[in-house]
């Protein structure tokens, strides 16, 4: 399968589960494209403008990946990469598993049950393994600093992908937090997704 088909599986994959999983609230394809997939790639331009393009990582670990986003779509375009997606509730995790079988994307990529918090201890592999750390809507920046600064390889980048309910004070407590884990705040960058506005936290360990 091409790309766009591995794409258009996943969806229906996504679509199917869902009916007793709710892995999303959006089941419309032209919003699905928008608001998930799309939307799975603003981190690209900002690591672009950071010197870091998705070319130059060969490890990605997506926290909270859910039904799999950002993760799943990062890796179809980059097919370098090998990811472990991370989900703190079992059957998403399994959803997951089996739906990275279907699309053909294991063994490269891997779907885990965790929180990033613990797997350096339940999956001591994990630890300071990753170059490319990425969350999307799972909890305020200085949480998911904490979760993911020991997954973080020296000089590996930790992406948050927020909406524009990002706060000053959010900012300024995850810059906070990075600081006392060792990591460096690189600064906020606002990308334009059609009629979407993420805005992208970058730390670098």
């Amino acid at each position: 399968m091409g790309q766009v088909d591995v794409l258009r599986r996943h969806f229906d994959l996504v679509l199917e589960a869902n009916r007793t999983l709710n892995l999303t609230r959006v089941t419309e394809p032209e919003e699905a494209v928008r608001k998930l997939y799309l939307a799975s790639f603003a981190p690209v331009p900002a690591l672009v403008a950071e010197g870091r393009p998705m070319e130059g990582f060969r490890s990605l670990l997506d926290l909270g990946t859910g039904a799999g986003f950002p993760g799943v779509p990062l890796v179809v375009a980059a097919p370098h990469l090998s990811a472990t997606l991370v989900d703190s509730r079992g059957k998403k995790a399994v959803f997951l598993a089996a739906a990275l079988a279907t699309l053909g994307l294991s063994p490269r990529v891997v779907a885990v049950k965790g929180r990033g918090i613990e797997m350096p201890h339940t999956h001591p592999a994990t630890e300071h393994a990753f170059g490319l750390v990425t969350a999307r809507a799972v909890g305020r920046a200085a949480e998911v600093v904490r979760e993911a600064h020991g997954l973080m390889r020296s000089g590996g980048i930790l992406v948050i992908a927020k909406g524009p309910e990002l706060t000053d004070d959010e900012i300024r407590e995850g810059e906070r937090e990075a600081q006392g884990l060792g990591l460096r705040f690189l600064g906020v960058r606002d990308v334009a997704v059609e009629d979407l506005t993420p805005r992208i936290l970058l730390y670098r360990r």
